[in-house]
């Protein structure tokens, strides 16, 4: 009797995810483990799934990135591209390129493979991973100029080494010209991809913002129609549709729109299904017996990457930005490899042509494989360590396990946020009853110790309360500054409030 594939999906799955939450507390990215799942469950393991096609496997990858990437772009604040855009995007771009490079012609003169295949791994694997760096740092928090800007890096270098790794493979494979028409098609593919992410995404918000539907199911199918609308609408004429996801998702947030905080846990989700599918799929074009073969020069290419090519990429990038000599180095040390890299190494089967056979593809797969895990679990199993090491750790906050928000079919002036109230606020010690709120501020809820507490005006506020609070944009800014101003400011800010 043959078991249902989907059967076997789900479970793996499901067991992936329950056994994910020990690999996490280990600082290993959680990816890892539905990758060794993959592996484990593959042709080469219990072969409960056979797969191997590596041309089939790249095509899958290019739906679950376009999601992925998506999520990224959506989870970039605005603030925070503003204010780490400079030393961020150099990395982003420049870093990419150089760690690329530079790794691809280590592993040319170390390993003694052909110049363009290893120019080829050096693309691939030149990109940091969103996931990966967000999931380590979520559970081990950094001072916030270096996980911003890192947190920033990884999630906007993944188009950089995607669009470099396919120029150097069309070049390779004779579909790209000289340098010139490389030059031309790399700046349409990021500038029109950009654009019609940036256009998408302002049609989106129309589009949410028109629907006025009482079935809320259509809002998420509604976003999944956006996404793939701007990666669709990019590759329809040449430019890059992973830029154009990337950005799409990166303006939509900086928008408000109808059913917004239900649509961004819905993303957050299919980016968090998309990813751990993915691993599930890679694993199983692994095939562990093949792995000793090329365990030397995926240790070499992780060794050059992690000693030579990042730091290079990292000191020569943020030379100009002020950056201290601790904080590069933990941003050298956090750049941990994921499932893009991963993902790349499919490309010279799928678009090569003729000139990757079976063999160098697998070759080049397997290499990249094998440098991935290696670095991941180095980094990963250490960044917790290097952070105390360089002084940069800081104090955890326990994550809060209630929420709220306000959910609206129509535009509303309406908002519903949540304020974490620090120590040093003034009204520390004081009674809701006491605060002169905005006229259509309100406090509706406030968590203490895990305790949900409906208040009145007698409810005393008190430091680390989780305070949610109901206005509207315009008094936003007001009624955050009345809960959270030190002492040494609230009288004045307080007669501002009262004009």
């Amino acid at each position: 009797m043959s078991v249902d594939f989907t059967l076997i999906l789900a479970v793996l799955l499901i067991f992936g995810i329950f056994v994910s939450k020990m690999t996490t507390r280990l600082g290993v990215p959680v990816l890892l483990m539905f990758l060794g799942i993959g592996m484990l469950s593959g042709s080469d393991g219990l072969k409960l799934v056979e797969f191997s096609d590596m041309r089939m496997a790249g095509k899958i990858a290019d739906i679950m990135l376009m999601f992925i990437l998506f999520d990224s772009g959506y989870g970039t604040q605005r603030d925070d591209m503003r204010r780490y855009f400079g030393p961020a995007m150099t990395l982003a771009t420049f870093g990419v390129a150089l760690t690329a490079v530079s790794l691809g012609l280590l592993t040319h003169l170390l390993m003694n493979i052909g110049f363009w295949n290893a120019m080829i791994i050096g693309m691939i694997i030149s990109s940091t991973d969103a996931a990966a760096v967000t999931a380590i740092l979520r559970d081990n928090p950094v001072q916030t100029r270096v996980s911003t800007t890192l947190g920033v890096e990884s999630a906007a270098n993944d188009p950089m080494a995607i669009l470099l790794t396919m120029a150097v493979i069309g070049i390779v494979a004779g579909q790209v010209g000289g340098a010139s028409e490389f030059l031309l098609q790399l700046a349409w593919k990021l500038a029109a991809g950009a654009g019609c992410g940036f256009i998408v995404s302002a049609l989106g918000v129309r589009l949410f913002n028109r629907l006025r539907s009482e079935n809320t199911g259509f809002y998420y199918v509604l976003i999944i129609g956006v996404i793939m609308l701007a990666y669709g609408s990019a590759t329809s004429i040449g430019a890059s549709g992973i830029i154009g996801v990337f950005f799409a998702g990166y303006r939509l947030n900086c928008h408000d729109y109808t059913f917004k905080a239900s649509i961004t846990r819905f993303i957050s989700g299919l980016s968090s299904f998309a990813n751990m599918a993915l691993f599930l799929m890679l694993g199983l074009l692994v095939f562990p017996q093949q792995l000793p073969a090329v365990w030397l020069e995926g240790t070499l290419v992780a060794l050059a990457m992690i000693f030579v090519a990042r730091p290079l990429a990292v000191w020569l990038c943020l030379m100009p930005f002020g950056y201290r000599s601790n904080e590069k180095a933990f941003i050298t040390w956090g750049g941990l490899k994921g499932s893009v890299a991963i993902v790349l190494a499919t490309y010279p089967a799928l678009y090569g042509g003729d000139y990757f056979t079976g063999e160098l593809s697998q070759r080049i797969f397997n290499i990249v494989f094998f440098a991935v895990v290696f670095s991941c679990v180095l980094e990963g199993l250490t960044l917790d360590r290097v952070a105390a090491w360089l002084k940069l750790k800081v104090t955890r906050k326990a994550k809060r396990m209630h929420s709220l928000e306000l959910l609206s079919l129509e535009e509303t002036d309406a908002e519903m946020y949540e304020v974490e109230m620090p120590a040093t606020a003034a009204v520390i010690g004081k009674n809701l009853s006491e605060l002169t709120f905005p006229a259509h501020s309100r406090v509706v809820l406030l968590i203490r110790n895990e305790e949900v507490i409906t208040p009145t005006g007698a409810t005393r506020l008190l430091a680390d309360d989780m305070v949610f609070v109901l206005t509207n944009p315009q008094e936003k800014e007001n009624t955050n500054r009345l809960l959270t101003a030190a002492a040494a400011t609230i009288g004045r800010k307080t007669v501002i409030l009262q004009r």
